[in-house]
């Protein structure tokens, strides 16, 4: 038994008065004559007896009766076997929390979990009467700020009967916090939130706790008995670095394993416009992730809408995950040039007669033109012995590199001061002064496995592939910063770096070179390395962002960049047809959208009829962690809530009747009120018959 006021209990110590009184109360003598001595003697012995007794009758009743009036006021509530012997209920109000994610879909002998979740929901729903209050709030979906209250039944039965599986899944943590604040303003007696899920492990977000405002009772209702093997997708990245059309492009992909048995030679295909491209397989132990590499030649240059497939099985909704791929066609390049910096050797490197391409549009302004300049229609901007900048367009290109562009840092001899601003803002580290050799310095040690320079030297497992070092004049020393962003590529014989990459935090790639492109600081422009080097500096850091992420999340409000100036209206159409039409907005140096998707798939933008790219949306990959929590595990996270929390087993799910008892349980004031008025006329006909007997036994006596 429990009690909805029980700081009324503490009025239970007005039950000693009548024991107090009783006490302290002394009856005074009173005169009475008397004929013999005999007869009063007999008198009063059984005068005595009498009044004793119905004194101690008294004293019950009255301690009986005011007992009764306390526990009426602190509104008892019974559950159990009593309340259902009593018959009557009190008002309530209670949340409906039903799990209709995508784990949901998994089918044991009683059918699709979310529909076992539905009837049970449905069931729940019959034995409520009009003036409780009901909250419908699914796990998935679009979620209101606030759920209506729904006192009628029936109204709660039609919008259960519309509510089907989503791919988009909130945490567990946020509806149940959503529930119990909405409960804690419904003028009842009684709270409840019932949960109606398969409990999958990914359900609960980590390690976080839940706690919930106010009190009340938490049902937690398992579904479904089966336990579900499955592999699933939970990634694909864009593993390669460098993006160049008749070049192969390679996908970095994560799969799991989230079942019992182990996985052998797995078929795993990626689709590029609906024709596979690459094959392969995998295996894995039970409950363990890998990583597959596949590879393939993208069929031509520009936006490619991708998939990857996994074989079917029983919960297909992770079997396959949608990515799009950019592939330049034509590369933008914005060359800012210093004052006194020769960048005729650069610029010839980079000539369509030199690189054997026409995919290069670059264009050269002074660092004045670069104050107030639109970024967004460049894919990166290389610097070239600048030596100061005014604060507008030092701003714009630190946003412009934070949005995702690329940027590559020429010094000249006194570009320290500047360039340390730069790097410094971007995380990295600091430069020196410039340093001239004696003698030619060549290169000392080379990574050859960092992307940029992968597939430029062939490897030789008798002999490391070592390229052409030129001889170095006179260097710039760059010194990396405590961060960890920086990563040497190049590093001269004598320490100093000749090529470093700096990973900003917020995103875009930097690459800083030791040294200018020209004669005056070495021979490197008239050795083999010096174009091929360049140009892979120039895809490197123009294809920054494209790629990163391959595919965006369902239910989270995302940053898509578009290409160019994009100021007018764009159409994004998803995979159901309709389009919408969304107004760009400019992110630090580059046009975007910002677009929350609610349904998987892929969509393609396009600026009137100028298509612009292709978006990827997949579900969420925790949905194909089909794995279970056991009712302890259950009952172990929900505890912290607050709430009484009770788990009910997997094999012993409640009726709906059954349930509603163990949710609101019978008030048992009126019960209480009724034998208080019980008490109260006994009490009057005992205090009555009692000076009835005294007013005789004086006639007696006299």
């Amino acid at each position: 038994m429990e009690f909805l006021n029980p700081w009324m209990l503490l009025a239970l110590g007005a039950a000693a008065i009548p024991l107090l009184i009783h006490l302290f109360y002394f009856r005074r003598p009173r005169r009475q004559p008397f004929s013999s001595l005999r007869f009063l003697k007999t008198l009063e012995v059984s005068a005595i007896r009498r009044f004793r007794l119905r004194q101690w009758w008294l004293l019950l009743v009255r301690t009986l009766l005011i007992v009764s009036l306390v526990l009426a006021f602190s509104r008892p509530v019974a559950r159990g076997s009593l309340s259902q012997w009593l018959g009557t209920s009190s008002r309530a109000a209670v949340a409906l929390v039903v799990d209709n994610s995508l784990s949901m879909t998994i089918a044991d002998e009683r059918g699709p979990y979310w529909r076992q979740a539905r009837e049970m929901a449905e069931a729940f729903l019959g034995t409520l009467r009009k003036g409780d209050w009901i909250y419908l709030i699914p796990t998935s979906g679009i979620r209101s700020a606030k759920p209506e209250a729904i006192t009628s039944p029936e109204a709660a039965r039609a919008q259960l009967e519309a509510l089907g599986p989503d791919p988009v899944a909130h945490p567990l943590e946020e509806i149940l916090r959503q529930a119990a604040e909405v409960l804690q303003e419904a003028p009842v007696g009684e709270r409840a939130i019932v949960i109606f899920s398969d409990f999958q492990r990914t359900l609960f977000r980590g390690d976080s706790v839940i706690r919930l405002p106010g009190t009340g009772r938490l049902h937690a209702i398992p579904i479904g008995t089966r336990v579900q093997d499955n592999i699933g997708i939970r990634a694909v990245e864009v593993a390669s670095a460098l993006l160049v059309p008749g070049q192969p492009a390679r996908l970095r992909i994560t799969v799991a394993n989230y079942g019992r048995t182990p996985v052998v030679e797995a078929l795993i295909s990626v689709h590029i416009e609906g024709q596979r491209l690459a094959q392969g397989t995998f295996s894995l132990p039970p409950e363990e992730e890998a990583t597959v590499e596949l590879s393939f030649l993208p069929p031509r240059a520009g936006w490619l809408s991708g998939v990857v497939q996994l074989e079917d099985d029983p919960f297909p909704h992770d079997n396959q995950f949608l990515f799009s791929l950019y592939i330049p066609q034509r590369f933008r390049l914005l060359l800012v040039q210093g004052e006194d910096a020769n960048t005729n050797w650069l610029e010839l490197a980079l000539s369509p007669e030199v690189l054997g391409t026409a995919g290069l549009a670059w264009t050269r302004i002074s660092p004045r033109e670069l104050d107030g300049l639109d970024l967004s229609g460049f894919d990166a901007v290389w610097i070239v012995g600048v030596q100061q900048l005014a604060e507008a367009a030092f701003t714009n290109l630190i946003r412009f590199v934070e949005n995702g562009g690329g940027l590559c840092l020429f010094p000249a001899e006194g570009s320290s001061a500047l360039y340390g601003r730069l790097t410094a803002a971007l995380g990295g580290g600091v430069w020196g002064t410039v340093r001239r050799f004696e003698r030619p310095v060549p290169f000392g040690t080379v990574e050859i496995s960092h992307p940029l320079l992968e597939g430029l030297f062939v490897q030789n497992p008798l002999r490391p592939a070592q390229p052409e070092s030129p001889e170095i004049f006179r260097v710039l020393p760059y010194q990396p910063g405590a961060g960890g962003r920086d990563q040497l590529i190049i590093v001269l014989a004598t320490g100093e770096a000749f090529l470093t990459e700096l990973r900003p935090p917020s995103g875009g790639r930097v690459l800083l070179y030791g040294l200018s492109p020209e004669p005056e600081w070495s021979d490197w422009p008239f050795r083999g390395l010096f174009a091929p080097l360049l140009y892979r500096s120039l895809l490197y850091t123009a294809s920054a962002d494209w790629n990163r992420p391959a595919a965006f999340p369902l239910g989270e409000p995302v940053w898509i960049p578009l290409p160019g100036s994009i100021t007018e209206p764009v159409r994004l159409t998803g995979p159901d047809g309709v389009p919408q039409m969304l107004e760009p907005a400019f992110g630090a140096g580059r046009y975007g959208l910002r677009y929350t998707a609610m349904q998987a798939g892929q969509y393609e933008v396009r600026s009137g009829e100028t298509f612009l790219r292709y978006v990827a949306f997949n579900s969420s990959p925790d949905e194909g962690d089909v794995r279970r929590l056991s009712a302890g595990e259950v009952e172990q996270r929900l505890r912290a809530s607050g709430w009484t929390v009770q788990v009910h087993g997997f094999q012993d799910l409640p009726t709906a009747e059954r349930l509603r008892t163990l949710l609101y349980g019978i008030e048992l004031w009126p019960y209480f009120l009724f034998v208080a008025l019980l008490l109260l006329l006994l009490e009057a006909y005992l205090s009555r018959s009692w000076v009835s007997s005294r007013q005789a036994a004086a006639t007696e006596a006299t």
